[in-house]
Order: C-alpha cells, then structure tokens, then sequence
C-alpha cells in the first residue's frame, strides 16, 4: 500500500505534528508513506522525517493558492494507491487535480479544526459542498470536527468517520524532566514557584491574553512560559509590560523538547477559542501534568474526566482554578493522575491502525 499525503508545508502546527509522528509508525508496519508540499518554505520537521525514510517532494509554486498547485500536483498521483490531503487549499487542489487528470484513484482528507473562516461566508458553501462531496472518506480528528463539518455540508456525513488524533504516550510517560536551572537559564526562580506551560501558536484562536490576565491575578511566585511563535507573539510580549508582569512571564520560541517540558512545569494550560483536537493538552496530560483548558469544542473531549474546563475567555475562572490546584498538594496529585489516565484513550498506535483500516477498506472497494 502506498499513501501521497498532500500538506501545504512541514513547519509546526497539529497536523504537521500529526505527519511527524505518525508516518514512521505507518512505515513500520508496512505502509509506504511520502509527502507532498505546497511550500518549499521553512519545514522544521522535514529534516527529521527524511531521516526517517519518507520521501518529500515539493510542487516548487510560489504561491500555495495559486492554481498552478493542481497542474504541479496531478502528475503525482497516479504513483500512488490513495492521496490524503490537508488543511486548506491544499484540500481544494487535491481534488481539482484529480477531476482534471482524470484519475480514479480514491482521495481521503482530514478535517484538523472545528472552525475555519471560511464558514463565515455563506457564499462558499456551494463551493465546499462540491470539494467534499467529491472526497471517497473525510476523516475528522473529534466527534466536534464532525457535528461543525456536517453542520456546514449536511450531504456529507455518510462519507465521514472520526479518527482521533493520538501522541506517543510512552514519549511524554517516560520524558526526563529539566530542573529549574535548565528550564530558565539566567532567570532565578524560587524552588517553591509555580510553573505555568502554554504550547501554541500566538494567534486570536489560541488566546494568550486570557492566560496573562489570570497571571496578573496570581501572586509573584506564579511564572507563566509560553513556548511557540505566531503572528500576535509581539503583542502578547507588549500585553505582559502593560500588566507589569514581564518579570515572571518567560518566551522561549519554538522547541523540539515538549515532552521534556511538559514534564518540567506545575500546571499546562490551553485557552483556545477553539481546537480541532487538543493535541498540546493531551500531550502534557500523558505526561502527568495536570491540565486546564477552556470548555470548547476540541478541547473539552480530551479534557473532560481528566483535567479542569473553565469558560472561554474568563480570566477570572482560570485565575482561580489554577489556585485551586495548586494549593491542594490532595487535589493537585488526583488531577494529575486522573489526566494520565484519561490520556491513555488517545494513544497513536490506535490512530494509526484506524487510519490503515480507512485506507484498506477504500482500496478493496
């Protein structure tokens, strides 16, 4: 069996990672994977999966909405047993590609979000019920990717299925955690301090603002670390100066060491406005982390029966449940333990069989 999955680059996001990780696995029990990208521009995780064994291409247009996309892409495909494209237009071009080079061979998308702006505009609707409707399976990575998606093309929805997304728990179980000198090099932090970790991009939908706020709330001995990049990074920097808390507010950019951080820190949390899947949160509850998340769509699945949801946006709530956890060394090991635990539902060797089941059932068709 051979897979082409089409993405548009290889730099850090969910179903980048979900690529990073879960290809190797699909090689090793003997499914030829390779990869397709829309962008030759920065892939931090090429490297690594080239290292690995999996072949990358690149289309080399410029512009990934450029149409040139399909023309670069169709020749591709005739290689292959299935093309599985993702994320926007990536799945646009993909079955473009396929109508106009006349191919017969089935096309499978994963739907990675719960939102998209694309839903804000009721004149695309038309167009989106043409592109899905043309895909042979549409997997979506939550029950709440599913309902958003169907709710949006209702046509659709006897041609989806829900595939989790999963980690590597043994990755995150077994991670050797930094002690508080590694983790903040050149910044003295009392032993006694509590950790906060937040792993997002800096964007409206990941919300780090709501974090700040409930910092600004907190005693001095409580340090928030924010690790990733994005367009609102400088902003949210300014937000920490405006608070006067910039002293125990700690940037450390992208990292390849999650897992060792996650482990390192008292308290994960994720303020989205919205996930797909919370893929950052599953990961430190696997690692035994306790984790608070806000009650949305993508997020509250994972979360639920294992960590703490508070409201979108409330600040305040965030402010006092991080408090509470805290306080209570009681409460504090039974959250952690009820997150290991619910962890454990989301492993990425199940995702991976599930996607290998998908793939066999469209080939024998």
């Amino acid at each position: 069996m051979k897979i082409l999955h089409v993405i548009i680059t290889l730099n850090s996001g969910g179903a980048e990672m979900l690529l990073k990780e879960s290809l190797p696995i699909m090689d090793e029990k003997g499914v030829q994977t390779e990869v397709l990208l829309l962008s030759s521009g920065k892939n931090i995780y090429k490297k690594e999966l080239e290292e690995k064994g999996i072949k990358i291409y690149e289309t080399g247009v410029k512009n990934i909405y450029s149409p040139m996309q399909i023309f670069k892409m169709g020749p591709f495909f005739k290689e292959y047993d299935i093309v599985h494209t993702h994320l926007f237009p990536t799945q646009y071009w993909g079955i473009l590609a396929k109508k106009i080079f006349r191919t017969n061979i089935p096309i499978v998308t994963t739907e990675h979000s719960t939102n998209n702006t694309r839903r804000k505009y009721k004149g695309l609707r038309w167009i989106e019920k043409l592109i899905y409707n043309n895909y042979n399976k549409i997997i979506c990575i939550s029950e709440d990717a599913k309902k958003s998606l169907v709710s949006w093309v209702p046509k659709i929805k006897d041609k989806t299925t829900v595939i989790y997304n999963g980690v590597n728990l043994k990755k995150f179980q077994n991670a050797k955690a930094y002690n508080r000198n590694e983790l903040l090099k050149d910044v003295e932090i009392d032993k006694n301090s509590k950790l906060i970790l937040m792993v997002s991009r800096f964007s409206k939908q990941k919300d780090q603002k709501t974090l700040l706020k409930a910092a600004k709330l907190l005693s001095n001995d409580y340090h928030v670390i924010f690790v990733g990049k994005g367009p609102l990074k400088e902003e949210t920097m300014s937000l920490t100066e405006e608070l006067n808390i910039s002293n125990r507010v700690h940037f450390l950019g992208y990292r390849n060491d999650v897992e060792r951080l996650v482990k390192s820190v008292d308290i994960y949390v994720q303020s989205s406005h919205w996930e797909g899947f919370g893929i950052a949160a599953l990961e430190a509850m696997a690692a035994g982390t306790p984790v608070i998340a806000s009650d949305v769509p993508g997020l509250s699945q994972v979360v639920e029966g294992g960590g703490i949801l508070f409201p979108k946006g409330d600040h305040i709530s965030l402010a006092n449940s991080i408090e509470d956890i805290c306080v209570s060394k009681e409460k504090y090991e039974d959250i952690a333990s009820k997150c290991k635990i619910k962890s454990k539902e989301f492993s990425i060797e199940e995702m991976v069989n599930q996607y290998i089941q998908v793939y066999s059932e469209l080939i024998n068709i």
